[in-house]
Formats: structure tokens, C-alpha cells, sequence
């Protein structure tokens, strides 16, 4: 047992000080996704919006890449404005990829524009507790819905396939998991749950940086969605 801790421990003091790797696998592995999206979209016979999800992996992922930047070479309060905008507009395009992607479903919209009224008065009440209060309050109430959605719009999309439902289904999955600890888990600020629940409690609970487990989860996401990619199929009758 004092073997395990001692290896334990020593994992978590060196993933403590490797967060400038750790950011920027985080935000290659959105790059990766982003292109593996885009790609999607050039076939035509696809239902959902997969170019939005590429514009939202894009802009994520040079979000984190902003917070690179923000610990190693400081401008912490340009830096952190800039990441933020790039945090709104990445879950904008997330939040647009369910909803247009229920519509092209269902024909139907499971959630009208007007949805973004509400959340940008409660983004700005998060506001009123500074920066962190509006990174958190932009994780709860705009990133967290929009990755739910897209997650469901992923596992309702995974009915119609016939070959390659199962990496389909991984895919929405994976992406709901990301949400949960995206969108809950964020700089500690006195908002709302954000005081007790946050990327420092993660930390001291877990021992591992959740940036860490976020930039995995994702470049499993991204590997799942290769093997759908029809350019990666064996199957003949499928185009690049």
C-alpha cells in the first residue's frame, strides 16, 4: 500500500508540473478532432451539422491554447478575456450543432434562438463575481446544455446507422462525459457551486490536473470518430 501511494503521489507532482504539455495536448487533440469533422461533412449524406462541431472543436481548442499561453507568459488579464470569448463562441457553435442537428432529425428545432436570451442575463449576473464568476457561469449555463444536446443528438444520429453505430454511440458518450466535467468544473470563484466544486478540488481530490483527464477524453473522442471517418472504412461502397 505504501508502494501504490508512493507512486500515486509521484504522478500527481509531476503532472503538476507539466500543465504547459498538458494545455497543449488539450488543444492538439480538439485540432485533430476539428479536422476529422470537417472531413465528415464532405459527405453529403450525413444529417447533423458536423462542420459546426468542427468550428466548435477549433475554437476550443485555441482556447486552451490561450491558457497556454496565459501561464507562460503572463498577460493574465488579456489572456483571460480573449480565452473566454473564445469559451462563449466555441459553445455557441456546440450549443447550434444540436439544435440544428435535432432539426435536421426530427425536422423539427428541440430548442428555439430565443433559448439564448435567458442564458446571456444569467452569463451576466456570473459576470458581476469577476472573471472566474463568468468563466463558471458561461461553463454552467451555455457550455453544459449545448454539450448535453449535442451528446444526445450524437446517440440519435447512432440509431440511423447500420455499420458503424457502435463508434457512433462511443462518440456521444464520450462527449456527454466530456461535458460533465467541463461544464461543472471550472476556476474557483464565489458563484454559485464553483467555491467548493473546482478545478483545485478536482485536483486535491483526484490528484491529477482535470485539464489531463478533459485533453484524454477528448483524443479518445477524436480516435473513435477516425475509425467512423468512411475515408478510414474497409468497406468499398462508401466514399472518401
Amino acid at each position: 500500500m505504501v508502494l501504490i501511494k508512493y507512486f500515486f503521489n509521484s504522478i500527481s507532482q509531476f503532472l503538476d508540473s507539466q500543465y504547459d504539455y498538458i494545455y497543449f495536448f488539450y488543444g492538439f487533440s480538439f485540432l485533430f478532432l476539428s479536422l476529422i469533422c470537417f472531413n465528415i461533412e464532405r459527405n453529403k449524406s450525413y444529417k447533423v451539422p458536423w462542420r459546426l462541431l468542427g468550428v466548435f472543436a477549433l475554437t476550443h481548442g485555441v482556447s486552451e491554447w490561450v491558457d497556454l499561453l496565459t501561464i507562460t507568459v503572463g498577460l493574465h488579464n488579456i489572456l483571460s478575456i480573449f480565452h473566454l470569448v473564445l469559451l462563449g463562441v466555441s459553445y455557441f457553435f456546440l450549443f447550434e450543432f444540436g439544435r440544428k442537428g435535432h432539426l435536421r432529425l426530427k425536422e423539427k428545432f428541440i430548442v428555439r434562438w430565443w433559448i439564448y436570451i435567458p442564458i446571456l442575463i444569467i452569463i451576466f449576473v456570473g459576470s458581476q463575481s469577476a472573471v472566474d464568476g463568468l468563466d463558471i457561469s458561461i461553463r454552467y449555463f451555455l457550455g453544459l446544455p449545448a454539450g448535453i444536446l449535442a451528446a444526445y443528438i450524437i446517440c440519435l444520429d447512432a440509431r440511423t446507422e447500420k455499420k458503424q453505430k457502435g463508434h457512433l454511440l462511443t462518440f456521444g458518450i464520450l462527449l456527454g462525459v466530456y461535458t460533465g466535467l467541463t461544464g461543472l468544473i471550472g476556476k474557483e470563484s464565489d458563484f454559485l457551486l464553483a467555491g467548493s466544486w473546482n478545478e483545485n478540488a478536482f485536483y486535491d481530490f483526484f490528484g491529477i490536473p482535470v485539464q489531463f483527464v478533459r485533453g484524454f477524453l477528448v483524443f479518445f473522442s477524436a480516435m473513435v470518430l477516425w475509425f467512423y471517418l468512411p475515408a478510414f472504412s474497409y468497406s468499398e461502397d462508401r466514399p472518401f
